[in-house]
């Protein structure tokens, strides 16, 4: 059994975010929620063991912010993807306290099931290279599409992935449902500890 590292902060700054850039000269997590990634950038950094902490700009837990694990490793060959156009490059569990930033927990975010995991990473290409990545978090929406039926609406808490480098990743982050006032979103960073 893993020893949690959750704990929920009060927001007063960037500072007061895990450092996405690890080490003695890493930079404070600071809003990192729009921008693209360079083409050619490569996912392989976001394997591994994380500190992740999110913080809530928007919705009922706003100004709030929660931190715990995330670990990720490379998807089998031949995992489910949730469109033809993607391919889930990651899969992985976190044990982070979502409802503490108003994020919804849909499923189990400890799952270890490459069908279902915790959390999955998504990767589609353009035709120049870019990437865009996202996570989806909770087993729920992760689990394998049903062949010939596409999800068009339904609930979800997902990583929006601006920034990746060796010592960790950050972006944006939402989540919502179809409920009124089921929405909440803010910022991300995972800092590298393994």
């Amino acid at each position: 059994m893993t020893a949690r590292v959750a704990m929920v902060l009060t927001f007063l700054g960037p500072a007061g975010c895990a450092s996405a850039g690890g080490g003695s000269g890493g930079s404070a997590c600071a809003p990192a929620r729009t921008g693209t990634l360079a083409a050619g950038v490569r996912l392989q950094p976001m394997a591994g063991r994380f500190v992740l902490t999110m913080t809530a700009t928007g919705g009922a837990q706003s100004g709030r912010s929660v931190a715990g694990y995330l670990t990720l490793r490379e998807a089998p060959a031949g995992t489910p993807a949730p469109a033809a156009n993607a391919r889930t490059a990651l899969i992985g569990t976190t044990d982070v306290i979502l409802e503490s930033v108003g994020a919804l927990r849909l499923g189990d975010t400890g799952a270890e099931d490459a069908r279902a995991p915790g959390v999955a990473v998504y990767e589609q290409r353009a035709a120049n290279g870019a990437p865009t990545v996202t996570a989806r978090v909770g087993s729920h929406t992760t689990a394998a599409p049903t062949p010939g039926l596409q999800q068009i609406e339904g609930s979800f808490t997902v990583l929006f992935v601006r920034r990746i480098e060796g010592s960790g990743f950050a972006g944006g982050w939402q989540s919502g449902g179809p409920e009124p006032g089921a929405t909440a979103q803010g910022y991300f960073c995972a800092a590298r500890i393994g």
